[in-house]
C-alpha cells in the first residue's frame, strides 16, 4: 500500500501506534502465572520491603509460601466469602499475602495498619 508517497512500513510503525495506541505487551498474563513463570527462571531473586528489620524472600520462596495459603484459604472459613482483608505492612509478608489470596481465586481489601482501630 502506498499512499501518496508514504508506504506501508510508515504506516504501520507510525501512523497506527498513534491511531491505536501501543502494542500491548507481548508477555501479557495473569500475575500469578507470570510469578511462576518468572520463579521458575529465576528462582533466586530476591524480595524484599521497606523494612530490612521484617527479612527478605527469594521468588522460590515467594511462591511456595503464597501457593500453600492459597490452599489454606480454598479449604477454610473463608472460601465462602471469596474476599480477605488484609492489614500488612509493606514487607515480604505482604506480597505473600495478596499473591496468596489472588492465587486462590480470591479479592483483597487493603486495609492500613496505622489507621485507628475505630
Amino acid at each position: 500500500m502506498d499512499i501518496d508517497g508514504v508506504g506501508e512500513d510508515w504506516w504501520r510503525r507510525v501512523l497506527a501506534p498513534a491511531l491505536c495506541g501501543p502494542e500491548p505487551p507481548r508477555q501479557a498474563g495473569v500475575l500469578t502465572e507470570l510469578l511462576a513463570a518468572t520463579a521458575a527462571e529465576r528462582p533466586n531473586v530476591t524480595v524484599s520491603g521497606d523494612d530490612p528489620e521484617l527479612g527478605s524472600l527469594t521468588l522460590a520462596e515467594l511462591r511456595l509460601r503464597s501457593l500453600a495459603l492459597a490452599a489454606l484459604l480454598r479449604g477454610g472459613e473463608t472460601a465462602a466469602a471469596n474476599v480477605v482483608a488484609v492489614c500488612l505492612r509493606r514487607s515480604p509478608a505482604l506480597v505473600v499475602a495478596l499473591v496468596g489470596i489472588l492465587e486462590a481465586g480470591f479479592a483483597y481489601v487493603p486495609l492500613e495498619p496505622s489507621h485507628p482501630e475505630s
